[in-house]
C-alpha cells in the first residue's frame, strides 16, 4: 500500500495537472488558428485606422488650401496681371502680402507662393518644401516633427496660374497620440531608412511618401491591444472548455486533498492546542498509516519532554537552593568575622587592663552595630527578593513615580546633584506604582553607590519612544533612564549585571537590587537595558510598553524602537 505522502502527492498531481495538459494538447490547432487570425486582423485594422487618419489630415489641409485660394482671388489676379513687373515693386509687394494674410486667415502658418514658371515669389513660416513633385508630400524632421505639404494652382483650371503651397506641422508626440487612438495600439513615428522593418513580430510598419514618391515617414504600429472579431466563436468555445476543465480539476483536487489530509489536519489542531498550554494529556487522535504512527510518536515525545522538564526543574531548584545557601553563608560569615574580633579584643583588654575597657567599648560596639546593620540589610534584601508580589496594574504617571523614587535616594543639598529631564507629553502606562517606584529606587541607589560616597551627577530621563509595529499593530514605549558620571560597568560583569548575586562591589552588597528591577520590569511587559551613558558612567534604561504587546526579550529578534 502506498504511503500517505505518496498518495496525497499523486492525487493532487493528477487532479491539478492532467486536465490542463490534456486541454492544451487538444486545443493546439485552435489556439494557433486564433493567434494567426488575431495578428492578421489586428494588422489590417490598425493600418486602416492610420490610413484613415492620415487621409483626413490631407483632406483638412486641402480644404484649407482651397479656402486660401478663394480668399486670395483678387490679389492673385493682380499678381498675374503684374507678371512682368519686378517683385520689389510696390504693387507686387502689396499683392503678395494680401495673399499671405489670406493664407494665415485660412489657418496656414507656413507656405509659399510660386509664379507660373515655378519660381518662388514669397515664403513664410520657415517653409522648406518644394513646389514640384508628388502632392501631397510627407517628411520628418527630428526638430520639427512630421510635415505635410500640399501645392495647388490658383486659380484652378487656368493654364496661367500661381502655385500656392501650404505646410502643416505636427509635433511628433501629438502625431503619435492621434495615430495611437486611430490604430488602437502604441505608435512610433520616425524617418524611413532603407531596408527598415518592424522591430518586433507583433508590430506593423506603414510609410508616407515624400515629394519624390519615396517612403519618407515611417509609422510603426503596435498590435498588442488589437481584438479578433473573426475568432469570437472560437474564443467563446475555448473559454467554456477551460472553465469546465478548471471546475472539474478543482473539484477532484479538493475532494482528494480533503479526504487525505483530514486526519493530519485534526492531529495538527490538537498538537497546536496542547502546545498553547492546554492541560489535556490524553492520547492524540490518530488515523490510518503514517498519521497514526505520527500521533503515537508525538505522544512518546511529549511524555519524554515532560519527564525531562520535571527532572530539569528539580535539578534547577536544588541548584538554586544550594546557591542561596552558599550566598547566605558567605554574606553572613563576612559580618561575623569583625564581630568575633571585636568581642575577642574586649575580652583580652579586660584581662590585661580592665581600666581601659570603657574607652574601647564604644569603638568596638560601633563596629559591631555597623556589621549588625549590614546583616539586617542583607536579610531585608533576601526577604524582598523572596516575597516580590505580582504587579497590580492601573494607569500610572511614570514621570511622577520616577522623580519621587529617584529623589528619595539622593539627599538634597549633598555632594550628588540630580538632573531631571521629562518629556512634555507622556502616554499613561499600566503599572503598579509601588513596584515601579521600587525599581527606579534600586537603579538610583545603584548609581549613588557607584559614585563611592563622593560628589557627582545623576541624570534621570523620562521620554516616549516609537516602537516598530508588531503583527501590524503600532506601539509606544516610555523610557525611564538613570545615568551617572561614575566609573561605569565593570567589563567582567557587564553582561550579567541583572543576574542574582552579581555585584561590582567587592565584599559589599548581595547583587539582588538589579535582579529585582528586572523581575519588576518583566512583570510589566517591559525590558531593562544597561550600557555606557553620555555622562561617562553607566546608564540603565527601563522600557515600559504604553501601547502595543509586551516587549520581547533582548536577543530574541524582538522589534526595534526609536525616539519620538
Amino acid at each position: 500500500m502506498l504511503g500517505y505522502r505518496v498518495r496525497l502527492m499523486l492525487a493532487l498531481a493528477l487532479a491539478g495537472g492532467l486536465p490542463p495538459v490534456v486541454f492544451l494538447w487538444a486545443a493546439r490547432p485552435q489556439v494557433e488558428l486564433l493567434r494567426k487570425g488575431l495578428a492578421r486582423e489586428a494588422r489590417l485594422r490598425a493600418q486602416e485606422g492610420v490610413r484613415d487618419r492620415v487621409t483626413a489630415w490631407e483632406r483638412e489641409t486641402a480644404a484649407r488650401l482651397a479656402d486660401w485660394c478663394r480668399a486670395a482671388g483678387a490679389p492673385v489676379g493682380r499678381l498675374l496681371e503684374a507678371a512682368g513687373e519686378p517683385r520689389t515693386g510696390r504693387r507686387v509687394r502689396l499683392a503678395l502680402a494680401e495673399v499671405r494674410d489670406a493664407a494665415r486667415a485660412a489657418g496656414i502658418d507656413a507656405g509659399a507662393i510660386f509664379d507660373p514658371e515655378g519660381r518662388p515669389l514669397l515664403a513664410w513660416g520657415r517653409y522648406g518644401g518644394a513646389s514640384a513633385g508628388r502632392n501631397p508630400s510627407w517628411s520628418f524632421l527630428p526638430s520639427e516633427g512630421v510635415l505635410l505639404e500640399l501645392a495647388e494652382p490658383c486659380p484652378p483650371g487656368r493654364p496661367q496660374a500661381l502655385r500656392l503651397a501650404a505646410v502643416r506641422r505636427f509635433p511628433a508626440a501629438e502625431f503619435e497620440r492621434a495615430l495611437a487612438v486611430a490604430a488602437g495600439g502604441p505608435v512610433v513615428v520616425g524617418s524611413v531608412l532603407p531596408g527598415r522593418h518592424p522591430t518586433a513580430p507583433d508590430r506593423a510598419l506603414l510609410t508616407l511618401p515624400s515629394a519624390e514618391g519615396r517612403p519618407a515617414v515611417g509609422i510603426e504600429i503596435g498590435l498588442e491591444n488589437a481584438g479578433a472579431a473573426p475568432a469570437r466563436r472560437l474564443v467563446r468555445g475555448l473559454r467554456w472548455a477551460a472553465v469546465a476543465t478548471a471546475i472539474a480539476a478543482a473539484g477532484v483536487g479538493l475532494f482528494a486533498g480533503y479526504s487525505l489530509s483530514r486526519p493530519l489536519a485534526r492531529l495538527t489542531r490538537e498538537v497546536t492546542r496542547r502546545a498553547d498550554g492546554a492541560p489535556d494529556r490524553s492520547p492524540l487522535p490518530g488515523g490510518p498509516g503514517e498519521v497514526g504512527e505520527l500521533a503515537a510518536a508525538v505522544d512518546r515525545l511529549v511524555a519524554r519532554l515532560d519527564r525531562e522538564q520535571l527532572r530539569r526543574m528539580r535539578a534547577e531548584r536544588m541548584a538554586a537552593w544550594r546557591e542561596i545557601a552558599r550566598r547566605v553563608a558567605h554574606e553572613v560569615r563576612n559580618p561575623l568575622t569583625p564581630i568575633r574580633l571585636a568581642m575577642d579584643n574586649l575580652r583580652r583588654l579586660r584581662r590585661r587592663d580592665p581600666s581601659k575597657l570603657p574607652e574601647h567599648v564604644e569603638e568596638e560596639a560601633a563596629s559591631v552595630l555597623e556589621e549588625v546593620s549590614r546583616l539586617e540589610r542583607l536579610v531585608r534584601e533576601f526577604a524582598e527578593f523572596a516575597r516580590l508580589p505580582e504587579p497590580r496594574l492601573r494607569p500610572v504617571d511614570v514621570a511622577a513615580v520616577a522623580q519621587g523614587a529617584a529623589a528619595g535616594q539622593i539627599p538634597s543639598g549633598g555632594p550628588i546633584r540630580l538632573e531631571v529631564s521629562v518629556a512634555g507629553s507622556l502616554p499613561p502606562v499600566a503599572g503598579d506604582p509601588d513596584l515601579l517606584g521600587m525599581a527606579v529606587a534600586n537603579v538610583a541607589r545603584n548609581a549613588v553607590e557607584a559614585l563611592g560616597g563622593g560628589s557627582g551627577r545623576i541624570r534621570l530621563t523620562v521620554r516616549p519612544l516609537e516602537r516598530e509595529p508588531v503583527d501590524g499593530t503600532p506601539g509606544t514605549l516610555v523610557e525611564v533612564a538613570v545615568e551617572d558620571d561614575g566609573p561605569g560597568l565593570p567589563p567582567d560583569i557587564a553582561g550579567r549585571i541583572f543576574d542574582p548575586y552579581v555585584t561590582g562591589r567587592a565584599g559589599d552588597g548581595t547583587g539582588l537590587g538589579l535582579a529585582i528591577v528586572r523581575w519588576i520590569v518583566r512583570g510589566h511587559g517591559g525590558l531593562v537595558r544597561a550600557g555606557p551613558g553620555s555622562l561617562g558612567g553607566a546608564r540603565i534604561a527601563i522600557l515600559l510598553p504604553a501601547h502595543g504587546p509586551p516587549l520581547a526579550e533582548e536577543g530574541s529578534g524582538g522589534p526595534e524602537w526609536r525616539e519620538c
